[in-house]
Order: C-alpha cells, then structure tokens, then sequence
C-alpha cells in the first residue's frame, strides 16, 4: 500500500514528555517517530519480550555462521555437510524455539487479560 503523506502535525512538548515519548519508542524497538505513532494510531499491540534483544543478535550471529559454512559446502562440493552447518542449525534450533516460547507466553498473556 503506497501512501502520500501530506498533511502535517506540529506539536509542543517538554523536555521531559519528548524524552518519555522517546525512551517509550526505543522500548518498542522503533527508529522512526511517525513509524511509531502510526502503529499507535493503527492500535497495533507493541510487545517487546525480556530479552528478544540477546536472541536477535545471537540469531544474526549463528545465521552467520550457518551462511559461511554453506558457502564453504558449496565450494568444497563434498557430499556431507561441514560439521559446522549441523552445528549451526542446532543453535539456530534451539533460538527459534526459544522465540516460540516468547511469542506463546505473549499469545496466552493476551488471552488472559482479554478474560476468556
């Protein structure tokens, strides 16, 4: 969906309100303050997991290194896989498990306030 965006919005804040605003938007993992009032205006739900953060870059860090041990399988065409790509998977594993039980506990947290 492409948008045009043309009105704007002034508004006055205190120092204090502005770096609320800003240590909330931070806390949601925004960059971008109009990307974070429009998912405040769409009621988007912002749930940021204790410790997502740790596992983001644990992710990154073992895709990593699963890319790198593909590259070298691909290169070396041997018929089984580098012990560094079944190394790589198990720890890649066990982080979306880990994401799963984060996102599970957030799903049943939801279902619990909503009273049913």
């Amino acid at each position: 969906m492409n948008r045009v965006r043309n009105k704007q919005m002034i508004i006055r804040m205190t120092d204090t309100e502005v770096s609320e605003f800003d240590r909330k938007m931070r806390q949601a993992q925004f960059t971008s303050r109009a990307d974070f009032i429009n998912a405040l205006l769409r009621d988007v739900r912002i749930v940021v997991p204790d410790g997502i953060k740790e596992i983001a870059v644990e992710l990154k860090r073992e895709g990593n290194n699963l890319n790198q041990a593909l590259r070298l399988w691909n290169k070396t065409q041997t018929p089984a896989p580098p012990i560094g790509v079944t190394i790589a998977y198990e720890k890649l594993s066990k982080l979306y498990s880990q994401i799963s039980g984060m996102l599970e506990g957030v799903k049943n947290a939801d279902f619990q306030s909503s009273g049913e």
